[in-house]
């Protein structure tokens, strides 16, 4: 009898110990997941900033909001006022930023490598510090 009860208690300390060992192993995987998104999402914010196209004839401020980016287009500025050409919501979807404008949805190109940015119809922008120095 005094064998049986050893037994059930290492029977139940085993399975608690088994579900303990389940229950870390899917809080690590959760926690290695939201690590993933956001690294994505720090990746992905290098956009935020000012843009400006090698022949400085539009400008583009792109600032980060919670669920994607605000994007405004502009031209420069004449008597120190800007003229706004086109304010969109740029969002993700996979690995790809989309933006509605002039009636269809654009895949807005990046390219951290020459730290440039395209938006269709509307140029590809440089980094305001690659141009203005």
């Amino acid at each position: 009898m005094f064998k049986s009860k050893k037994k059930r208690a290492i029977e139940s300390a085993i399975e608690h110990l088994s579900a303990t060992l389940r229950h870390a192993a899917e809080s690590l995987a959760a926690v290695a997941d939201d690590v993933r998104v956001s690294r994505a999402e720090i990746r992905r914010d290098y956009i935020c900033g000012g843009w400006t196209t090698p022949d400085l004839n539009r400008g583009l401020i792109i600032s980060k909001l919670p669920e994607g980016y605000n994007a405004a287009i502009y031209t420069p500025p004449l008597n120190r006022k800007r003229t706004r050409l086109m304010r969109v919501f740029v969002r993700v979807d996979g690995d790809v930023l989309k933006a509605c404008y002039d009636g269809v949805e654009h895949t807005i190109t990046t390219n951290p490598l020459h730290d440039s940015i395209t938006f269709p119809g509307y140029g590809t922008f440089l980094r305001d510090d690659q141009i203005f120095g």
